[in-house]
This record gives C-alpha cells, structure tokens and sequence, in this order.
C-alpha cells in the first residue's frame, strides 16, 4: 500500500466521525458549528464548500519510473565557466518549444537532475561564458516560414534567467543556430541569414554599437576568441573564409582569410566550427566532392582542419584530413563544432540527409582529435550512428577539464513521432570514458480518463515509460477504490503488441477513453504507426478485469482507422452499452460491439477488406450519456455546433438517424459532456462565442427535446485562452450534476466545478489552486463518491514530466435547519482527509427542484 492511500484511508475514517458530529451541531439547537480549527489537520487535506462538496487532497496515479526525458529534446549546447558546465537544449515537453538547462559538475553528474524551464516557445540555443555568468542565444518564431528572430539572454551561474535582450533586425535561417563566444570585453554574436552576420552583447546584456554588421555570403558560421582577437569562421559557396574583430569590434586585415576554397564546381562545403587556445586557432569543416568516372557520380565526403594564428596567419598550407568517407554511409556533412581538452582540438560532426516530408533522418555523430603541432590523433570515432544508436546535432564544451561531448540520441525515433533525448559523453585520445551522460525525468503520463466498474473506480493513460524500447507510448491503468486507495501503484500495461502494421509499426498509443460492459472496464484509443509516409491510426482496444488483470495480449480491433495529426487527436467515440461497449463512428454512425467475451462484431461494410481492412472514420469530439434505455450520442461539428443523436442501447439510430442541435446559432463549441440526471441530459459544452470562454448547459429530454433553448452559464472566464473541458467532464452524483474542467487561476491554468441542481442553479467550487498547470479532468461517479482525474505538469526536479493524478470528491448537498447559524465551515475551508464518504454517511437525499 502506498503511504497517499494509508494517510487517505486513515483520514477517511476520521473524517466520517468528524461529520456525524457536525451534523449533530448543526441541529436546531443551533449550537455552533466547527471551523477549520476544529476539524484538525492532517498530512493529506480536504477542502470543504457547504452545501457543494469536499474535495480531497491530492494523489499520485503510478510511481514515476526515471528515464530519459519526456518528449522531445533536440539542439543542444554547452559551456564550461570554470566551476561547471551548463547544458541548454530545445525541449517540446510543454506541448511548445522552449529552451531548457541543466547544470553538470565537472565529472558529469547532474546538479538538476531533470533540468529546468529557461526560456519559453524558444528554439535552437548557443551558449558561451564570461567564466561566471552564460549568454544564451536563441530563435523565436515570428510567422516567418523561413527563418526566426534572434535574441540573446543573459542566465546566472546558478542557471536562472536574468533578463532577455532582442538584437535588432536579426533574423536566424531555420535549423541554423547562432554561435557565440566572450571576446574578454563582450560577447559576439553570428548568425546567418543568407549572409554571415554579427553583433556584439555586453555582460550586461545590452547590444554594443551595430546590430547587425554583414560579412559575406555564408550558410555556416561559428566564432571563438583566441586570447587577443576573435576569429569568426564561415562556410558558404565559394569556400571556408575567416574574420578576425578586435575586442573594440574592429575588423582585422582588410580582406578576410581564404582558409578554404571550392577546387571546382562540383566541390562544395558544409558545416564550420572554430575553438582556440594558446593564440592558435583550430579551423575544421566537412566538404563534399563529386565526380563522374565511368558513367555514374562518386562522392567523397571529408572532415578537414587547418590552423590559425592571432595575427590571421594560416600554418597549413594543405588541409588536414580527419576523416574522408562516402556519403551513402553516413549522409550530408553539416554540422561541426570544436573544443579543446586542454591538449588537443576535439571536432565533432554530425552526418545527416533530409528524410521523408523534410523530416531528419538517423544520423552519424563522430569525433577527430588535431594535436597542437598540426596531426591527427588516432582515427575518427564514431558516437551515434544508424547501425547501433543513432544521434543528430552535436556540440561540444568549447573548453572545460574534459572533453564532453553531447548530441540528440535519435533512439526513439519512430517516423513522424520522434522523441529525441539529450545524450552526451567525455572522450580521451582512446575515444569514450565512462557511462554516457542522460537529461533523465520521470515518464510522462497524459490524457486519463476514468470509469467505475462496479468496485473500483479504473484510470487509464498514455504512459511514455517504455520510449526506450521502441514504444513511445503504451497504455496503462490503475484501479483506486473509493477509500482512496491506488490499487496497482506500478500501473497495469495494457498491452505491448499491436494488430496494426500497415506502413510500421503502431506503438504510439494515446488519448484512451474508459468505458464499462457490465463486468470489467474496457478502454478504447489511438493506435498510431510511426511512418513518415503516412500519418495514420486506428482504434484500438483493451481490457482490465476487477482484480486488475489486462485480458487482451494482441488488442481488439473495432476495424476504424483515422488520419489525424499526432497532437491533434480526440479520444475514441466509446459508449458504455448494455452488456457491451459500442464504438460509434460520428460521421455515418458505424458502429464496432465490443462484447464481454472479447468477440468484436460489426454493423458496417469494408469496401475492400484485403487492402485496408478498415472504414476510415471521423476522429471529432464526441461524448454520450445514457439514460438506461438509450444514449444520447454527442458530436462537435467543424463549425462548433453541439448536435445530438438519440441510439438504442445496442447502438441503432433512433428518430431515423436524425441530429438535433442542441448549442444555438451561432455557438463556438470545443468540446462537451454530458450526464443523465435521473429525469432528463444534461448537456455542457465549452462555449469560445462571444469576448469571453464560457462553460454553458442545457437540459435535454429523453425524447430529444431542448429543455433550455437559452443555456444557462456556468462560469464565464474573461481574458483566459486556457479553457478545457473534457468530454468526461460532467456526471451525475445521484443527487446533483457535478461537472469540472480548467481554466485560468492565479498562477496557471487550474480546475474548477460547479454543482448543478435539477433547475440548474449553478454552487461553484475549486478543485485545483496550486501554481500548476492542470489539464481538464475526467469525471466518474459512484453514486455519491466521485473520483476526479487529471494530467498536471510537474516539470521541477524530481519530475521533470506531465503527470497523472486524482482527487476524491463527495457531493454535500444543503441541509436546511430551522434556525441561523453562528458559526459553520467557512468556504473553501481546509479540514482532514475524508476518503469521501460523506453522503453515504449523512445519509441525505435532496428533492429535485423543477
């Protein structure tokens, strides 16, 4: 037993014993009421609102399994300032692009563990440092399709974002970071935008005289200071040229160096980098030569090197050869970036091509040493590579006590999906020493959904735990009872198989949807493949029995497919039937039963089985509520109209098949739930229409019928654009409605709810108030028991990762005494920990008001 679910249950039977004495106090004798005080505290807190409902303290849904990070973690760059490296890569794990950081001490272990939040919807970062402080600089989106802007922020040794400075009229190409280097005096920053650009940053953070100075032609660019000036190195058309600029940003020489040039038109260049020591600088570039010999092409593809000194004077008159290879092993030659360990220049490169649909195909990281005197130190060596544990744009401490080298393992790259981890490694003169370097989180859980089988209330969820073996994401479950209790703290894999192969194999699985047969939960969800050809799904669907046993080792096929956008997918169309589970296509109402036994049957037609054996189905926003001698089946149309279908338990459309709307002219809908209330639906729907996000209902009868042609408003959220309300967002206590969803608080996105009576008068509350950012949760009720479950992003250490978790909640209808109260529980009060079970124990049943 987990310790949450030993505290909840010992707070539960506490709490029970607390409210039968407060409702001994809140007779008519009128005595006073307890507060807060009264009822005490505990580890795990309730939430009391009188006369709506107490919510419970918080728990965790699965222990964390530490991994690699959650999502996708690419362009990476790091520096030493003398005391230790930080590390700061692009990172999608918000659901944006951002720019992450981690501190490393000098032997590679982690100071943050799971790295921190630096800068927000920012991408491909550079990194240099005074020897205290760190310059970032990073791009951000302007609409542009073909490039970014570029900004430079200043970040303390602590690693913490001190101030961000745009630098004007710059704008970077994509995938082309910036470079920066500390000329002693400032910081210099280039970039290319079709030409070789630089500016120069003060410590401060200001930028010092021109914005925006141009070189020459270039697609590469990278820069470092070799103790009296700054060599700026480009590579473009005509060959790998240098700049040298003076610490006052004079440049150097009148004409730039000609360390490269093309030998012929069918000679050309492809990544650059630079580093420094002692007054030499190390210049290294990978070119591509091709010729025509015996009536076909043949390539020959080199990692080359030449020295520089201070006063610009190039000491190889020939290029040095690091490595030379063909390009059909390890791709197009890009980007280079050079460090020194104290003894040798230490090159990196990646090798990579452009893929299916522009997306980067597995790559090639190798590394070269150059010694001081001008040789190759043994042979290249190859880090990643598409034959063992590929990787992609590699960088490299540009000094430091050790050389450290540090890429994007592309290991868990499945198509379109990639989840890319930062990697990283010290290399000697005899190639890697120690245990690779890993930016590690707890494993992201998204999307739950929840459902009551009778026992046990049973969550299920995308679980990314399994990324490393060539899963992105599995689904998983976990039974909690209603003490509060987590049944299967580790989570129950639902399945590790697929039936879905067609263009690769499916094992992205997201976005599940809970439902029950009458006998044990089934969860439907996206079976996604991992192809960059196409971009396709099916539903899928697995089991769990009471006793938490998943039934399915290969999962049920209900024969639908979808071609959705990976992040832009709904849950499956899943009813609870009678003694079945039906799966309910929204366009042409085509319906799979999922029966107890397992056996899947259909009502449709497959017009060529042999080919595709699927129907390829609308993937909209649905949701249902059943009255217990039919559903009322919902949909969003693409013009955000709410349209209801009245179906038989089985699934057959009744009225015809006739929709009826049942949002007004004119509504913007986003989502919806529903629930019965023992007389007729009631609908919510998340209204945009109008200056401001509204949570909206209407009742509708049985018979198909708009109770409330006006909606009546739940809540209304002026100024907040992030309103969710998932499409299990509202159920009925057996008393009351109850419904959830997220919206603005005052420290990120939180949940709330209301409690709806029977003429819908709407008693709010809080669920959430915690400075983290909440998504929508599902709802489940047994009877007046509820569990609310929801995804929350806890990205400090020790998590690093989107969780799930839940709350229990129990409806505390108003209680009517003859007289007023001095004292009572102040709303929103905070009392112990009840598992809940405060109805049951009250006793109390409301009359409906209509």
């Amino acid at each position: 037993m987990s310790m949450h679910a030993s505290r909840f249950r010992r707070s539960f039977r506490r709490l029970g014993l607390l409210t039968q004495a407060a409702l001994l106090l809140a007779l008519p004798a009128c005595a006073e009421a307890p507060d807060a005080e009264v009822l005490g505290t505990d580890d795990q807190g309730v939430t009391v609102f009188p006369g709506t409902v107490a919510v419970s303290g918080e728990v965790a849904l699965g222990t964390p399994t530490p991994g690699p990070a959650a999502g996708l973690q690419g362009r990476p760059a790091i520096a030493w300032n003398g005391d230790h490296y930080l590390l700061v890569w692009q990172d999608d794990r918000r659901g944006t692009t951002d720019i992450w950081a981690a501190r490393l001490n000098a032997d590679g272990s982690f100071i943050d563990p799971t790295g921190k939040l630096l800068i927000e919807n920012a991408s491909e970062p550079a990194i240099a440092t005074n020897g205290t402080d760190f310059l970032v600089t990073f791009g951000r989106s302007t609409g542009n399709p073909y490039g970014k802007s570029l900004s430079a922020a200043r970040v303390s040794a602590a690693g913490a974002l001190v101030s961000e400075t745009p630098i004007p009229g710059a704008g970077t190409m994509l995938e082309k970071p910036a470079r920066v280097a500390f000329d002693g005096t400032n910081y210099v920053v280039v970039w290319t935008g079709g030409s070789a650009y630089y500016a120069r940053v003060s410590p401060q953070g200001a930028v010092v005289g021109a914005a925006n100075t141009v070189l020459r032609e270039a697609h590469q660019v990278d820069i470092a200071f070799d103790g009296t000036n700054t060599l700026i190195v480009t590579a473009g058309v005509e060959g790998i040229h240098g700049f040298r600029l003076s610490p006052q940003g004079n440049l150097l020489g009148g004409t730039p160096l000609d360390i490269a040039l093309r030998a012929s038109q069918y000679y050309g260049f492809g990544g650059v980098g630079v580093a420094c020591t002692s007054g030499v600088c190390t210049v290294a570039w990978t070119s591509i030569e091709s010729q025509f010999i015996n009536w076909s092409f043949q390539y020959d593809q080199r990692l080359s090197a030449k020295r520089v000194t201070s006063a610009g004077a190039i000491l190889d008159a020939q290029s040095i050869t690091l490595w030379s290879g063909t390009p059909y092993d390890y791709g197009d030659p890009d980007d280079v970036s050079v460090g020194i360990d104290g003894q040798d220049a230490v090159i990196v490169t990646d090798s990579w091509h452009t893929g299916e649909y522009g997306r980067l195909a597995l790559a090639t990281v190798m590394a070269a040493r150059l010694s001081a005197q001008g040789l190759p130190v043994g042979s290249a060596r190859i880090l990643a590579s598409p034959a063992a544990s590929p990787g992609i744009h590699s960088a490299i401490a540009s000094n430091g006590p050790n050389a450290l080298v540090v890429w994007a393992d592309q290991a868990d790259d499945l198509g379109i999906r990639q989840n890319h981890d930062i990697k990283g490694v010290f290399l000697d003169a005899n190639g890697p020493v120690g245990a690779p370097i890993t930016v590690q989180s707890a494993s992201a859980q998204r999307h739950p959904s929840v459902t009551y089988d009778g026992e046990n209330f049973v969550v299920a969820w995308s679980d990314s735990r399994n990324g490393h073996q060539g899963r992105p994401f599995d689904i998983y479950a976990t039974r909690v009872s209603q003490s509060a209790q987590v049944l299967d703290p580790q989570g129950v894999l639902l399945t590790s198989s697929t039936f879905f192969n067609d263009y690769g194999d499916a094992y992205f699985n997201q976005r599940p949807r809970v439902g029950f047969d009458g006998e044990k939960a089934v969860v439907g969800y996206l079976n996604c493949n991992g192809s960059g050809w196409e971009n396709s799904c099916v539903t899928a669907v697995s089991r769990l029995s009471r006793a938490g046993v998943a039934l399915d080792a290969t999962p049920l096929d209900p024969q639908m497919s979808h071609d959705i956008a990976p992040n832009g997918a709904n849950s499956p169309p899943l009813l609870s039937g009678d003694g079945e589970v039906l799966i309910v296509e929204p366009s042409v109402l085509a319906t799979s039963h999922i029966h107890q036994s397992g056996q899947v049957t259909r009502d449709f037609d497959i017009e060529d089985e042999l080919w595709w054996p699927y129907i390829v189905a609308a993937n909209g926003v649905t949701t249902s509520a059943s009255s217990g001698s039919e559903h009322l089946y919902l949909h969003v149309t693409h013009g955000g109209q709410v349209q209801g279908i009245r179906l038989a338990l089985d699934g057959t459309p009744l009225d015809g098949g006739a929709r009826f709307p049942i949002t007004p002219p004119g509504s913007q809908a986003a989502s919806v739930a529903a629930t019965y209330d023992g007389e007729d639906y009631v609908v919510v729907w998340l209204d945009w229409a109008g200056p401001a996000p509204r949570i909206l209902t209407s009742r509708v009868t049985t018979t198909g019928t708009v109770v409330d042609t006006t909606p009546v408003v739940i809540a209304t959220h002026a100024g907040c654009n992030d309103v969710g309300l998932n499409v299990q967002g509202a159920v009925h206590s057996g008393s009351r409605t109850l419904v959830a969803w997220k919206a603005c608080g005052p420290n990120g996105a939180d949940l709330f709810g209301a409690a709806l009576d029977g003429d819908l008068t709407v008693a709010p509350f809080t669920l959430t108030a915690d400075g983290f950012a909440d998504d929508a949760p599902a709802l489940a009720a047994a009877g007046p028991h509820l569990l609310a479950t929801y995804s929350s992003n806890r990205w400090n250490t020790p998590l690093g990762a989107e969780r799930v978790y839940a709350r229990l909640l129990a409806d505390v209808p108003p209680i009517s005494v003859s007289c007023s109260m001095q004292g009572g529980i102040p709303v929103g009060s905070t009392a112990p920990l009840v598992g809940l079970g405060l109805l049951a124990l009250l006793g109390v049943k409301r009359r409906r008001a209509r």
